[in-house]
């Protein structure tokens, strides 16, 4: 994450991450989820649609979401939601 002093809103976080775990990730079909590279272009997409329109569109300081740099950070934070 690009903020290292954690200092965002854990809940709005938490919601933002709950709304794209349920879009891009819970909602696969079976024969995606047993395919890493399926799983794979999906956490891609749920990054790209977390910064681009969550974060980007979210302009309320005190509900300042953390960015990530890079997809790895993304995907850990993902699979540990």
């Amino acid at each position: 994450m690009t903020n290292n002093n954690n200092n965002y809103d854990k809940r709005a976080f938490e919601e933002a991450f709950d709304e794209v775990h349920m879009k891009f990730i819970l909602n696969l079909p079976d024969e995606e989820l047993a395919s890493s590279d399926r799983i794979f272009f999906q956490l891609e997409q749920a990054w790209w649609f977390y910064d681009d329109f969550i974060c980007d569109a979210n302009t309320d300081t005190a509900r300042k979401l953390p960015r990530f740099k890079h997809m790895k950070p993304f995907s850990l934070a993902m699979f540990n939601f």
